[in-house]
């Protein structure tokens, strides 16, 4: 049953009132977050993600089941393995118990003084390069170099998403394989608060401008952001393709969308 118009007039004004507001508050993070430098960003990311993986279970948990999965098919026994974003040491742990030689590469040093402690509490050796990737010094080269779980996704920009690749390509085996996991959707996203982003990044003069596809997630309470990238059909691709690097497999499961990419074979 209606109720009296005069309370449904009221209901609509306040939602539409609440709406507005919501909308208003959205693109005001959006306008904030492109006042940034890239390294604010990067430093504000990194502090959103440092707690992840804390719980001590949780970092003895294992694999997931997509890496399982993956890791079977694409990894073998002997393989040199890097293991980019190895944070708390929940993969790590687990590769090393499968057997294999595992690198890791950590930046941000709580996740990577945690990991350290777990390794030698199960009686391995540590080996975690603390730095960001882009930054490391890798020791040698590796039959797989593998990205952990979406940290591709918050690597931020096309351009340094390619140089990354490019620099991973350089420390392959030959025959070697790199495992990508990241968001992704079947769409591209078309996104005002971009927009708003690339309009203040350009008027403070922001070393970074916001792209399609780029996501920000708020943390209210610190007053921080985490960047995390949704790759369209094809992004990813071009991405590879501009490190030279071309697709071996594409895998689609529930907890995220997997590349395994290669160096380019010419025909």
């Amino acid at each position: 049953m209606l109720r009296p118009r005069r309370e449904r007039l009221l209901f609509r004004f306040l939602f539409r009132l609440a709406r507005l507001f919501d909308l208003l508050g959205r693109g005001l993070f959006f306008l904030a977050v492109g006042t940034l430098q890239r390294a604010d960003l990067e430093h504000m990311s990194s502090a959103v993600w440092e707690q992840f993986g804390s719980d001590g279970e949780v970092a003895s948990a294992g694999l997931m089941g997509w890496e399982r999965t993956v890791f079977e098919e694409f990894l073998k026994p002997a393989d040199r393995i890097l293991l980019v974003g190895s944070g708390s040491g929940r993969d790590l742990l687990a590769l090393r118990k499968a057997g294999h030689q595992v690198v890791g590469v950590e930046p941000s040093p709580v996740p990577a003084q945690r990991a350290k402690q777990l390794l030698r509490d199960n009686g391995f050796p540590v080996d975690i390069v603390a730095a960001r990737f882009e930054y490391a010094e890798l020791p040698g080269t590796f039959d797989v170099i593998v990205f952990s779980w979406l940290c591709y996704s918050y690597i931020l920009g096309a351009a340094e998403r390619s140089a990354t690749l490019a620099k991973a390509a350089a420390h392959l085996n030959p025959n070697g394989r790199i495992v990508i996991s990241y968001v992704g959707v079947d769409l591209p996203q078309t996104s005002r608060g971009v927009t708003l982003a690339r309009f203040s990044s350009s008027l403070t003069g922001a070393d970074w401008r916001a792209e399609r596809n780029d996501n920000f997630i708020p943390d209210i309470g610190r007053e921080l952001f985490a960047y995390q990238h949704s790759f369209g059909p094809g992004e990813l691709q071009n991405e590879a393709l501009a490190a030279g690097l071309s697709v071996l497999a594409k895998r689609r499961f529930s907890e995220a969308f997997v590349m395994v990419l290669r160096r380019h074979v010419r025909a």
